[in-house]
């Protein structure tokens, strides 16, 4: 138990309980396998008299001693691990261990923040208001967790009704467990507003009782648990004594508790509406976005808010993580990806499921669990549901109950705990049939079952990444497509226990899989294969001897069933439902003595039983029964075999009941014995005999308590059974009479007490139906008192009735018998809803009952002519009825309509219609020349017509966009984050050898690997404190280090063993036919040198693994000198102390931050805004020792913030955040006193009551916290202050302030050079001489520079000179490290190490690794995060890229402060770079110490890398051309990093090969030069870059010297970045580029002489970035790839250009690109070619254009030497987010393109338009209005919608040689009004070379906001620009900044306004 609730937050327990699963399920299939042994041979001795068999006897010591070993090796197993569960001290006893933190809530919340729920709100609010004279009204408000419970319930407790009705309004957080008297001490508090001191319940109640005497409360139990009523009843008769009207409002997740509290009324409360869960989820994703923002993510919003399902918890979870998003492909990324595996839905949206989790007893849990098996919005069958559950075993050990009664229970009790939503109830909505899944409770299931349960989907099955499952997947759901193959690494997952596949009859490559899926899957306890059209069931089916549960329902084509199914012991369920052409049953199906459900349900064709099956005592279901005809002798089953049956429930079909010859058989089945049968249908077959069947039809008389009965094709005479009557089956609801030709007249049903649907079909020879039919007997036949008062009804539930091809019925009326006293009284048919009656075609007239003692709602009426005819005869006596329908025509009344979709089938109607002058309406209607006219009464009847519907119901499209779910598992630590992808490469392995049939050799096997895996789990369950303890203790570091050296090692073996399969995948894909394996193979075999090769480097590998299991063996042994904890909540004093911050402060002591201080009192003094809600939140955020609680000290202790502020409150919050402790501190603050209250709510009561109109200031100090709610509480108590209150808080994290509601971000940078060095000399000089200052002043101030404007470095550093007298201890001090410095590590790192254990597990290695990059390097993020993904940070899952990951990393680390001076893309919206400061990077190096290394230019390092050789993992070396290359590089060979910042790279190309030999375990090499010169730059790369087989990562950038790259680098199969970024003279890419399969950065922009791209790069289909593609020429279209191979490169993103344009040979082949796919995009660049020659047609230009159309989300476009006529690309005005254009020498251009309607246009450049002359209105893209021929009223009301570039704030135009005007004359209105808004933003504008532009247009002059103007070339517009004297000077003057021809000329006013 305690291990089960640790596993959430616990990744070593989870892995523990992993194994524990394993060895159960282990254990399970063992016994399994026993007890199928056992049967057998009971079943064999029975079957035959048994001789002692030699063979046989050994056969059987043999087996049982392969039992024997299996046990021996299980006992092992479970030793271990009963040994490992030591390391996790779990509990025994129940509760000790919190599993998960319970929310405390209050009734605060800010009604503002709340979408929707206003209509439940008011229904709630009315059940409170109104009055009540019977006893107190409990009211429960009932849901799922996350559903909104808490916040309606808060909503209508202050409601202003709500407190005006009440005199006493209590609020109680009730939770888990339900403590009565920490209840009644609450209700006590919030009654009497004082803590009590009673410890007794009864002291408690009495005071209650008192307290509420005559008076009327409201009490709100929030979130109510308990089903104990002991526990809650004594405290409810405590509260009767209230005044009338006193209600007691309920919430709760389960519907028992509600009824088990008294409830009188049940509030289901349901889902938002998809409108109100968008503005929910809207109003936290788009929290501070400009409008812009905004509406670039809406699209992708919306569908991401469909996600949530109406759930409110999902909405807020999803739309706060969101807030902190910024970029598209994020968004996208959380889309495309699986809620159970976002982090964020873990920590918030799953812990209020996990609640209801764990409430469940231990059998629910799996029960629930397993549930995951269903796919999302599938429909759960409940019987299908039980009998899954009964198929895994999960009621075992249960034998009090039968399997369905427990199952039926579970279900009912997670139904009644909303885990199920959208019941289907049966007919007589009693039971629940069918169900659904909420979806994000089945992202929960999957959560839960994560490695268990996997879904392959039709997309992904053809490649799916199941690696990471192997040996963990238990249960295996696969939707397969009709283009889909059978994916064959299925039947290695061998320990699967479930596989239900899913193909709806469209693929038919199932079949051919089964045999090798049964020799391999021993596992399976469950097995779907319906709709799977199969032919055959192989015979290996038997082998499956674990098998529970077989459905095999609807494969139509299924002739036969093998003998081999009945080896399948342990069988209960066998679905056979509509095998329509099944033909026989096994034989020895009678050996399946476990089967409990036959489903044969429309097996037309099996005409018989096997024999056998009177043995099958066990069976419950047996859905029809087929009596054979004799022609298969003896061996069938005989009617009176039924007997034996005595189970059987549910519905039961008899077929063939003509074939019955012996009257005794029917006697013998003892259908009346079987209690348990509800439906029962007996069916005597059309071709049967006749003699006897009403003898037989006697003998089967059904069991009392049945409800549906049908009797088909019986032929006997006018003698009806004697039990059907209503002392014999009072309880039958349903009945069908069909085909029962010989009967004249109908059986007495009338008498039928529980009858609710009667048929009656094809009883041709009954004439009549009268009285008979009533069951009415005559006066003489009368047993009662003629004068009995009570009267008869005849059909008294009867509520739906129907009669069909009754061909010789002519009458229906009742003469009723007369008793002495008269006409007896008699009802008929009091319910009747429904009468239907068709094909009776003599039928002339309905009895009278139906017109006016009936409650008849539907009357349909088809092919049935005379009465058809009487009915519109009798029209008055039926128009009472809503629904008619007569010969096929609807009439349909009270507003309802039929929809058009119901109609759509309907022949050729005409309706005609007429309102008579008596108020009338008469309808005809012309059905086949027939008119019928139909008055109505009522001239407000609406009536419609239609014809007899046919409907279509298609197959819902349950599966669309369901992908792979998979999930990589971070770790808690840095060591820990290695184990865990090593463990992960691990599994990889064993799922590819199995895969691809490739084995280790020389005894190392599958176990080997599993043993090592094994190993590191059982040590990275410590690791968590191992790292901790590190720091202070040395052993442990070391030990580390050797976990890390192995981890290393380990991963290095992996990647060789995964490289040769990859290398194998490769071969394979490049072959024409899958025969090249084969010849592969053989060629292992036949091929001795290649044999041997191959052999030896396997030789190589197995003992590389063995040698690693002995190291890691030893290892793991040291662990237990350490005595280490896996417990993560565990506090140790190893962890930092977190300082208790205080008001107090010395201002003298301060220096610096004046500035600062300022601006800060001057928020604190200032107005509020009034439009604000809410107190302002003041954030001052910063790293670890910037400052912030000294700043937030200052201001708290100004003498003008005292005076400006009734109260000052000074908390310290720290971490974690507790709500209890800091209001309580906050209240002792206020009141002076200690408060003793227990209930949060009472605080914050009592802290609103203090605070009430009070004008007040608090400090909330070092706040971490990220929980929102735990905050909201709080901050709503807080509004009831003055207005002019202010709360100031300070935080390392940017997020924190955000989620806080912060009004004001204060950003507190570092301290000055002179401050810093005021701050530093004032304490290393402290009490020192003038003369010892002077000779110490000079090291000082380089020692304060080494602070970077840190404060507390500043007095960390200066404290610590204090007390060193000489110059050489300053200048030992001046050249150390700071992480060398002890006294750093304790006084500066501290506060570092809190941030650094606040993130996230997998971020710790992240931001460690930065230690590589020298100080003060600019970080590119890009850069940063492809070397992350390099060294294997970054788990990829299905839905979300590494890229997407490693963003949302560095932007955490952002969050945290880690990083500094950040510079923004051009749109300010993504940071793509910055920098660490000194003291941060000095602190990674401290984490990172003996691990990185940096070597400088002078050498000075070498000397000391001899100790590091062995550790040393990263290595920077910072190079001069003057200085030699250090030898000792070469001889550290476990580096995985090795970065070049080199001015001269020719030093490095002479020892280039040498080093390539020896650095083989590189994951990242960087030869970039820096410089880009020729000079120093690399000029080939030798072949030996081959050898780097475990290269990610490789950059080139800037070596113009290099012309080729080898061949050889091809080999470099996990290369994931190519970096060649400017290499100039790179003429081209290797051939075999191809063979590169994971690259995913291929970064080439300017490598102009590369004139084509290889062809194999169209298999890159990893590919997301590719700088530039180039078109090839013909001469090497051979091996080139074409323009249309980009199609194959689905994933691309960010910017992309396409030269060479000019080459595209086939126009049609750009299409094929499909560019507009590619949704990643941001950039697209189109060039053709400048040269004169092209070979492609000016009248092809413009289809290329066309079929190069973008994505829609394309921000940046550009256009270059286009040579075609005016004809720019329609697409070009459809992309609504594009930002930025270029178009260049676009020579043929005659104008310019309609880019005025690019809304989101900000940039615009147009250079080398050498044809245009004019331009003009075309350039705005808006239509000429004349203001006369416009439609609308007012010639401005188009006018005020019209704005041309509405965001353009860049124009630039250059070398427009012929432009000369450029004006817009058609746009003015008839009254002269310019009719057109054009560029209303317009900040720049460049016009440059321009020689004939003669002005500007008027809009530019006048009406834009226009800040620079920049002229150059322009002789005509110079001189109207010249200042002073020029023409438009005037009209230009005003502008800020003006340069004309490289003159700045300074306007008129110009300085700029703030």
């Amino acid at each position: 138990m305690d291990a089960e609730k640790r596993q959430v937050k616990e990744e070593a327990v989870k892995l523990w309980l992993g194994k524990l699963k394993t060895i159960s399920y282990d254990m399970d299939d063992l016994i399994d396998e026993w007890n199928t042994f056992i049967v057998k041979s009971q079943i064999a001795k029975k079957a035959c008299s048994f001789i002692p068999s030699p063979c046989l006897c050994f056969s059987k010591i043999v087996l049982h001693r392969d039992f024997a070993v299996e046990i021996k090796g299980l006992n092992k197993r479970l030793q271990v691990i009963a040994k490992e569960k030591d390391m996790f001290s779990f509990h025994l006893i129940r509760g000790n261990f919190e599993e998960f933190e319970r929310p405390i809530t209050t009734s605060f919340i800010d009604v503002s923040e709340i979408c929707g729920r206003d209509q439940d709100k008011n229904t709630i609010i009315s059940m409170l208001l109104s009055e009540n004279s019977q006893g107190l009204r409990i009211i429960s408000v009932i849901g799922m967790g996350g559903i909104g419970k808490t916040t309606l319930a808060q909503l209508a407790y202050n409601d202003r009704k709500v407190k005006a009705c009440f005199d006493k309004r209590i609020w109680v957080c009730v939770s888990d467990p339900f403590d009565e008297i920490r209840i009644a001490k609450a209700i006590l508090e919030a009654l009497n507003e004082v803590a009590p001191n009673v410890v007794e319940l009864e002291t408690l109640l009495q005071k209650i009782h008192r307290s509420i005497e005559r008076k009327k409360f409201l009490l709100v139990l929030d979130d109510v648990w308990t089903e104990d009523c002991t526990k809650w009843e004594p405290l409810k008769h405590s509260l009767k004594c209230g005044s009338p009207g006193s209600k007691i409002l309920i919430t709760t997740r389960k519907e028992n508790v509600a009824c088990i509290m008294g409830s009188t009324t049940l509030f289901p409360l349901g889902q938002l509406s998809e409108e109100e869960c968008w503005l929910l989820f809207s109003q936290m994703a788009f929290f501070g976005r400009t409008s812009e923002e905004c509406k670039g993510l809406k699209d992708i919003g919306r569908k991401i808010a469909n996600k949530c399902k109406g759930l409110p918890l999902a909405a807020k979870v999803l739309g706060g993580l969101l807030r902190f998003k910024k970029s598209r492909e994020q968004w996208q990324s959380l889309l495309d990806s699986e809620l159970w595996e976002l982090e964020e839905a873990e920590k918030g949206i799953f812990p209020p499921l996990l609640l209801s989790y764990y409430d469940l007893p231990p059998t629910l849990r799996q029960c629930f669990s397993y549930c995951a098996v269903f796919l999302k919005d599938s429909v759960i069958e409940k019987d299908k549901l039980i009998k899954l559950w009964m198929a895994q075993g999960f009621f075992k050990g249960m034998q009090h109950k039968e399997m369905e009664i427990i199952g039926q229970e579970c279900f009912d009790d997670l139904a009644m705990r909303s885990f199920f939503q959208d019941f289907q109830k049966d007919e007589n909505n009693n039971s629940i049939m069918k169900c659904k899944m909420h979806d994000i409770v089945h992202d929960f299931a999957l959560f839960l079952t994560k490695y268990e349960c996997l879904m392959l989907e039709a997309e992904v099955v053809k490649g799916p990444k199941i690696d990471s499952y192997n040996g963990k997947c238990c249960h295996l759901v696969m939707v397969l497509e009709k283009e889909s193959s059978f994916p064959s690494y299925i039947d290695n997952v061998q320990k699967l226990r479930s596989l239900l596949i899913k193909s709806y009859n469209k693929n038919r490559s199932i079949e051919g899989a089964l045999p090798k899926l049964f020799d391999q899957l021993m596992c399976l306890r469950t097995l779907d294969l319906s709709w799977c059209l199969i032919k055959e069931i192989p015979k290996q089916i038997g082998k499956l001897i674990r098998l529970r549960y077989l459905k095999l329902s609807n494969n139509h084509d299924l002739l036969e069933l093998p003998e081999t199914l009945c080896d399948l012991y342990n069988l209960q369920t066998l679905d056979l439902t509509r095998c329509r052409s099944l033909r026989t049953l096994p034989f020895g199906i009678g050996r399946l003595l476990n089967l409990r459900h036959l489903d044969n349900w429309e097996t037309f064709r099996l005409r018989f039983m096997p024999k056998g099956m009177e043995r099958l005592t066990g069976l419950r279901t047996l859905k029809e029964l087929a009596v054979s005809d004799g022609s298969n002798g003896s061996e069938t089953f005989a009617l009176g075999d039924l007997a034996n049956l005595s189970y059987l429930r549910g519905d039961l079909k008899i077929r063939g009941l003509g074939n019955a010859t012996d009257v005794t058989e029917g006697r013998k089945a003892k259908l009346y014995d079987k209690k348990d049968l509800i439906g029962l249908t007996l069916n005597f077959d059309l071709n049967g005999r006749v003699c006897g069947e009403d003898l037989i039809l006697e003998a089967l008389q059904p069991p009392p308590h049945l409800e549906r009965l049908e009797i088909r094709c019986f032929k006997g005479p006018i003698l009806f059974p004697s039990w059907l009557n209503s002392s014999t089956l009072d309880k039958l609801r349903r009945l069908t009479l069909g085909n029962c030709k010989n009967w004249e007249y109908l059986p007495p049903l009338g008498t039928l007490p529980s009858l609710e649907s009667l048929e009656i079909l094809n009883s041709s020879t009954v004439k009549t139906v009268g009285v008979e039919f009533l069951g009415v007997e005559s006066e003489h036949e009368q047993t009662s008192s003629p004068s009995s008062s009570s009267p008869l009804i005849g059909f008294p539930n009867l509520r739906s009735l129907r009669f069909s091809d009754m061909r010789e019925w002519d009458e229906w009326s009742y003469e009723i018998p007369s008793s002495s006293s008269g006409v007896i009284d008699i009802t008929i048919m009091p319910r009747l809803h429904s009468l239907d009656i068709q094909r009776c075609c003599r039928l002339k007239a309905l009895p009278n009952h139906l017109y006016w003692a009936t409650s008849l709602q539907e009357l349909s009426i088809a092919w049935c002519p005379s009465l058809s005819e009487h009915c519109r005869n009798e029209w008055p006596n039926n128009a009472h009825i809503p629904n008619i329908r007569i010969k096929g025509v609807n009439v349909l009344r009270y507003g309802h309509v039929p929809n058009y979709k119901d109609v759509i089938n309907c022949n050729p109607l005409i309706a005609a219609s007429e309102v008579k002058p008596n108020g009338m309406l008469c309808l005809s209607v012309y059905d086949k020349g027939a008119e019928t006219s139909i008055p109505c009464f009522s001239p407000t009847t609406t009536i419609s017509l239609s014809r007899c519907l046919s409907h279509s119901f298609p197959i819902p499209s349950n599966f669309a966009n369901r992908q792979l779910i998979l999930k990589y598992f971070c770790s808690p630590t840095m060591a820990d984050a290695l184990v865990s992808a090593v463990s992960q490469q691990l599994a990889a392995v064993l799922f590819q050898e199995a895969e691809y049939g490739l084995r280790l050799v020389a005894g190392v096997n599958e176990e080997e690997v599993k043993k090592l895996g094994s190993t590191l789990q059982i040590i990275r369950a410590v690791l968590v404190d191992a790292e901790k303890r590190q720091l202070k203790e040395q052993a442990i570091k070391v030990w580390l280090d050797k976990v890390q050296n192995v981890s290393y090692d380990i991963e290095d073996v992996l990647d060789e063993w995964k490289i040769a399969i990859l290398k194998l995948q490769i071969a394979r894909a490049q072959s024409p036919s899958t025969s090249f394996l084969l010849s592969k193979v053989r060629s292992w075999i036949h091929s001795p040198s290649y044999s041997i090769t191959r052999a030896i480097h396997r030789y190589d590998i197995a003992v590389k693994i063995k040698k690693l299991n002995q190291r890691l063996q030893s290892i793991a042994k040291e662990k237990d000198d350490y005595a280490f904890t896996v417990d993560l909540n565990r506090k140790t004093d190893l962890e930092p102390e977190r300082p208790i911050t205080t008001s107090f402060v010395d201002v003298s002591d301060i220096h610096g931050r004046d500035r600062d201080i300022n601006v800060l009192i001057n928020m604190l003094l200032c107005k509020n805004n009034n439009e604000e809600r809410g107190i302002p939140i003041i954030s001052i955020v910063g790293m670890g020792g910037i400052g912030k609680t000294t700043l937030a000290q200052i201001a708290y202790n100004h003498y003008k913030v005292k005076g400006c502020f009734n109260k000052r409150i000074w908390v310290c919050v720290s971490n974690p955040f507790d709500e209890m402790r800091t209001a309580k501190a906050i209240l002792e603050a206020l009141t002076g006193v200690v408060s003793n209250f227990t209930e949060l709510n009472t605080l914050l009561e009592q802290i609103r009551e203090s605070i009430e109109g009070e004008r007040f200031l608090l400090i909330l100090d070092d706040v971490w916290g990220e929980d929102e709610r735990k905050w909201q509480s709080l901050k709503y108590s807080l509004d009831n202050g003055s207005r002019e209150s202010k709360i100031m808080m300070t935080t390392r994290k940017e997020n924190v302030a955000t989620i806080m509601g912060c009004s004001t971000l204060f950003r507190l940078g570092k301290l000055s050079k002179e401050e810093c060095w005021s701050l530093f000399s004032r304490l290393a000089f402290f009490g020192r001489e003038d003369k010892q200052r002077e000779n110490l002043e000079d090291i000082g101030k380089k020692i304060a520079d080494k602070c970077q404007g840190l404060p507390l470095a500043a007095k960390t550093l200066g404290g610590l000179l204090r007390f060193k007298r000489s110059r050489e201890q300053w200048q030992r001090i001046l050249d150390s490290r700071l992480w060398e410095l002890e006294e750093a590590e304790n006084g500066l790192f501290s506060p570092l190490l809190l941030s650094y254990y606040d993130l996230p597990s997998p971020l710790r290695q992240c931001f460690s690794y930065c230690s590589i990059f020298p100080k003060d390097y600019i970080l590119e993020k890009d850069l940063l995060i492809k070397s992350w993904m390099a060294q294997g940070f970054l788990g990829e899952t299905q839905h979300k890229d590494m890229e997407i990951i490693g963003e949302e990393y560095f932007d955490n680390l952002v969050i945290h402060s880690f990083f500094q001076e950040f510079e923004k893309d051009e749109n300010e919206d993504s940071i793509i770079s910055c920098k660490m400061h000194d003291i941060v990077h000095d602190f990674a190096q401290y984490l990172r110490r003996m691990k990185s290394f940096m070597v400088a230019s002078n050498n000075v390092e070498e000397l000391k890398m001899d100790s590091y050789q062995e550790n040393v993992h990263h290595l920077t070396l910072i190079h001069d051309e003057a200085v030699a290359i250090p030898n000792a590089i070469f001889n550290v060979k476990k580096l995985r990093s090795l970065q070049l910042n080199l001015n001269d790279n020719s030093a490095v190309s002479a020892s280039l090969a040498k080093w390539l030999d020896q650095l083989t375990c590189l994951r990242i090499l960087s030869f970039k030069d820096m410089d880009y010169g020729v000079k120093s730059s690399i000029k080939a790369i030798p072949k030996e870059i081959g050898k780097l087989m475990h290269l990610r990562y490789l950059n080139l950038e800037g070596n113009s010297e290099l012309e080729r790259l080898p061949d050889s680098l091809c080999d470099l199969c996990y290369l994931q970045t190519l970096n060649i970024r400017s290499c100039k003279n790179l003429m081209k890419l290797p051939h075999g580029i191809g063979k590169l399969v994971n690259l995913r950065h291929l970064q080439n922009a300017g490598t102009d002489r590369c004139r084509f791209m290889p062809k194999g790069m169209r298999r890159l289909t990893s590919l997301q970035t590719l700088d530039e593609f180039v078109v090839s020429r013909g001469d090497v279209e051979s091996k080139s790839c074409s323009l249309g191979d980009l199609g194959n490169l689905t994933h691309l993103r960010g910017d992309l250009e396409i030269r060479g344009l000019a080459n595209v040979a086939e126009p049609s082949g750009a299409k094929k690109a499909q560019l507009w796919t590619k949704s990643g995009l941001r950039g697209l660049r189109l060039k053709f070619d400048p040269q004169d020659i092209q070979q492609i047609k000016t009248e092809d230009e413009k289809f290329v254009l066309e079929a190069l159309q973008p994505p829609p989300h394309l921000e940046t476009l550009g256009m270059f030497h286009c040579r075609g006529p005016v004809a720019f690309p329609s697409w070009m005005t459809s992309l609504t987010m594009l930002k930025r254009v270029q178009l260049q020498n676009c020579l043929n251009w005659k104008s310019l393109p309609p880019l005025g309607k690019l809304q989101s246009l900000e940039s615009l450049e147009i250079e080398v338009m050498n044809e245009v002359k004019k331009v003009g209105d075309e350039f705005l893209g808006v239509e000429r209005e004349d203001g006369q021929a416009s439609s609308s009223s007012s010639p401005s009301s188009s006018v005020n919608n019209k704005i041309a570039f509405p965001m353009l704030k860049k124009l630039k135009f250059y070398y427009m040689k012929e432009w000369e005007e450029w004006e817009y004359p058609n746009l003015w209105t008839s009254r002269g009004e310019d009719s057109v808004t054009i560029m209303p933003r317009l900040h720049s504008l460049t016009i440059h070379y321009c020689l004939k532009l003669k002005a500007l247009p008027s809009h530019l002059l006048h009406n834009t906001m226009l800040q620079e103007l920049h002229v150059r070339g322009c002789p005509v517009l110079g001189e109207r620009f010249k200042k002073g004297s020029g023409e438009d000077w005037p009209s230009i003057s005003h502008i800020p900044t003006i340069q004309i021809d490289d003159q700045l000329v300074l306007g008129q006013d110009l300085g700029f306004s703030c």
